[in-house]
């Protein structure tokens, strides 16, 4: 019988524990959800395209398969984890144990040499490295122990949204509503999840960290006796081993035991309790720092790691900080990827709006409590308050040393963070408004936070649909040109707009099609030229998006690529780029010759279309001609004028001048310019081209547009002395029609005498 037994005060504990536990069920649920988010952000997300998760990999490949912890001594050789190498062991002695069954050799990572890691507005190759179908599911290899790190680092990211939920009810009094509103905030941050999803330590020093300012936060409570000290000291070890940002608790610690010195009057009493904790946390901890001393020449292994990361070029001041805030507030929220898959604008626009709002509110919150109308303890929230300022500072050193001013190195004080935004949103409604506030902001980052696999992750990292036979044949510029012995042709491209402004980019789509097996990689490389020959524009990566390297494709296999060509602002406008295209090995960047169908050969980098560089808005108007004309051509084109330095010129002399034209109507063809010199004799001299040496066809002039057209007019060695009538006028070239000028059909440039 169970009453007034043993039995029946066990079950009525564990009855009033099942009775407290159900009163948390909003925690609950808000985990539930995560881990289900987290689940679609990895499956969604290829293996080692997480920020740093390749390197973060090694690290526990090289403990697992070795035993030993790797050497950030002299370069970085292959399979090593780079600056990762000299990061606290703890996060990646756990991965090593939880992935003794899957982790049985080192993983073939191959780097895509055309990543665009770091470019968020590229838009194709956002890759980090080269992806086969070994890694599809059901996984196996490397490809399941990934995914086995990343569930274990989502419990831990689970762990630390509990923790938050905890940290909430101790600084509010108990409101449930509150910290289920903690909880979610922090739950559904994109980037939180990302980073959980992924194999990476900041997971266990975030879950860390919120512990050990959960029991600080309970000392400050009234919990604060030799084994809380004790306790704390244990996990301030753990949070040392875990990543150097975690060192900052340690001046949490000693605020903490200022703070009950001072309630006290008992400062030898806090103080040694305070040595206590940090003696515990050295036992645990202090083998580590000591060997980096022993390794590096110092305790933090901070410079080993910069020479492994990169240090930031040049000096670097305050002013340049602040130029970085915009990224660091991106990162904060979703940059995804290798640092170059932005969320939708509008997120940022809602996660800012979201900010402002909290800050408001926390004024409001502390001109209350100032006031007396708050019933928040003032050394709990500035405990909460200091943690994420000293994470702050030390994100502030750090990016002054390294390019790291990534605004997930602030995750160590989320929980403090999302507290923070809550408590200043919660004081701007009334407290019976609570609940629907955690229910609106839980529901509202859930649908965000939900729709990011599908419409960032999952686009990003799937080659464009392969186009149909008939969109192939419709393309405005077919080539059917065929490189590595007639295994691969390019069947042309498509431009979609026919100008481009120097500094920006036009938007180019190539089609691929696989004829046989291809055994190599080859990359793709597009070049732009201006009329001088130079490069001014250039995209080199790997085909399919860089998804699909030529190695992969079977016979059949249509690809499509689309590209971003960015054109520098030294291209010459108004003017026409040229555009090439082709393939190259990369090892040796050796250019692939092409073919036509016959086998003709037709050279490695293939001239695929033009486009018209536009003059920037408000760039200067050319010089007025010395000479005016104003003969109208058709209605089309106006001679406005010329430049004639001298009208005397010796036989087999160059007459050289400068035509000024202007469209004055919309031109659909090409017309050609001709400069001819005549007199009794007929024809002396005699210039026919298209303007600009070629370079640049009427079809391209926009209306209203002025060309200058510097022209070179060769005369014949055998004229006689005397004078000569110069004319110019247009002509199409498949008709030799030439525009009418009023009754005429060229425009008369006055006379010059041959001597």
């Amino acid at each position: 019988m169970l009453a007034g037994g043993v039995p029946a005060r066990r079950f009525g504990r564990l009855s009033e524990r099942w009775q407290k536990m159900r009163l948390h069920w909003p925690l609950a649920l808000v985990l539930v959800a995560f881990l289900g988010l987290g689940l679609a952000y990895s499956v969604t997300m290829p293996i080692f395209e997480a920020s740093d998760e390749m390197h973060h990999y090694r690290f526990v490949e090289h403990l697992r398969l070795t035993g030993q912890l790797p050497v950030q001594i002299g370069g970085v050789p292959k399979n090593l984890p780079r600056q990762e190498a000299s990061q606290p062991p703890l996060y990646y002695a756990l991965m090593a144990g939880i992935s003794w069954w899957t982790l049985q050799q080192p993983a073939e990572i191959t780097p895509n040499p055309h990543s665009t890691t770091g470019v968020p507005l590229a838009l194709d190759n956002k890759n980090m490295v080269l992806h086969t179908p070994a890694e599809t599911f059901p996984y196996r290899g490397p490809a399941l122990t990934v995914h086995v790190l990343r569930s274990a680092s989502l419990l831990l990211s689970a762990t630390s949204i509990a923790l938050a939920y905890a940290l909430a009810l101790r600084v509010t009094g108990g409101s449930r509503a509150l910290a289920a509103a903690v909880a979610a905030l922090s739950a559904f941050i994109p980037m939180f999840i990302f980073i959980s999803a992924s194999v990476n330590n900041d997971n266990l020093v975030t879950a860390v960290s919120a512990l050990a300012v959960l029991l600080m936060l309970r000392m400050l409570q009234g919990e604060h006796d030799w084994r809380q000290f004790a306790m704390l000291g244990a996990v301030l070890g753990v949070a040392a081993l875990s990543k150097l940002s975690a060192l900052g608790l340690f001046g949490l610690l000693g605020f903490t035991c200022l703070i009950l010195a001072w309630r006290e009057r008992a400062l030898w009493r806090y103080l040694g309790r305070g040595l206590l904790a940090g003696g515990i946390a050295f036992i645990i901890a202090g083998w580590w720092y000591l060997r980096n001393l022993a390794l590096y020449g110092e305790l933090l292994g901070t410079d080993a790691m910069l020479r492994a990361a990169g240090k930031r070029p040049g000096s670097y001041d305050a002013w340049a900080l602040l130029s970085e805030l915009e990224g660091l507030r991106i990162n904060f929220w979703g940059l995804l990827g290798g640092v170059n898959l932005l969320l939708p604008s509008y997120y940022y626009r809602l996660y800012d709006a979201l900010t402002l709002l909290a800050v408001a509110g926390l004024v409001v919150l502390l001109v209350r409590r100032w006031r007396g109308k708050a019933d928040l303890d003032a050394a709990s929230l500035a405990l909460v308050t200091l943690w994420p300022l000293v994470v702050g500072v030390s994100l502030v050193r750090w990016t002054l040393m390294t390019m790291a001013s990534q605004g997930r190195l602030l995750f160590p004080a989320l929980g403090c963070l999302s507290l923070l935004l809550v408590l200043g949103l919660s004081s701007l409604v009334p407290r019976r408004w609570h609940a629907g506030l955690a229910w609106a902001l839980g529901f509202g980052l859930f649908v965000l936070a939900a729709l990011v696999p599908f419409r960032v992750i999952l686009p990003a990292y799937s080659p464009l649909p392969a186009p149909t036979e008939a969109e192939a044949v419709a393309l405005n510029h077919p080539m059917h040109a065929l490189y590595a012995d007639g295994a691969i042709e390019l069947i042309g491209g498509q431009l979609s707009t026919a100008r481009v402004a120097p500094g920006r980019g036009f938007e180019l789509d190539l089609y691929w099609k696989c004829l046989r097996p291809v055994s190599e990689n080859y990359s793709v490389f597009v070049h732009a030229y201006d009329r001088s020959g130079k490069v001014v524009g250039q995209v080199d990566a790997t085909p399919g998006r860089g998804l699909l390297q030529t190695s992969l494709w079977q016979p059949g296999l249509l690809v499509h690529d689309h590209y971003l060509v960015p054109v520098g602002s030294q291209a010459v406008a108004p003017g026409l780029l040229r555009v090439h295209v082709g393939l190259y090995r990369y090892a040796d960047r050796t250019p692939l010759p092409a073919t036509d169908a016959q086998g003709k050969p037709l050279g490695a980098s293939l001239y695929l279309a033009s486009i018209k560089a536009s003059a920037p808005s408000g760039a200067p108007l050319p010089l007025p001609p010395a000479s005016k004309v104003d003969a109208d051509f058709g209605g089309q084109i106006v001679l406005l004028g010329y430049d004639l330095p001298s009208r005397e010129v010796a036989p087999g002399q160059e007459l050289r001048l400068t035509l000024h034209w202007q469209a004055i109507g919309e031109i659909a063809r090409d017309y050609t310019v001709f400069v001819h010199l005549v007199g009794p004799q007929g024809l002396v001299a005699q210039y026919d081209g298209q303007p600009q040496n070629g370079s640049y066809p009427t079809s391209f002039w926009d209306k209203g547009e002025i060309v200058v057209d510097p022209v070179a007019v060769p005369v014949r060695k055998d004229v006689a002395p005397g004078e000569y009538q110069l004319i110019a006028g247009l002509y199409e070239l498949a008709s030799g029609q030439r525009l009418a000028v009023g009754a005429a059909d060229y425009a008369s440039l006055g006379t010059l005498v041959v001597r």
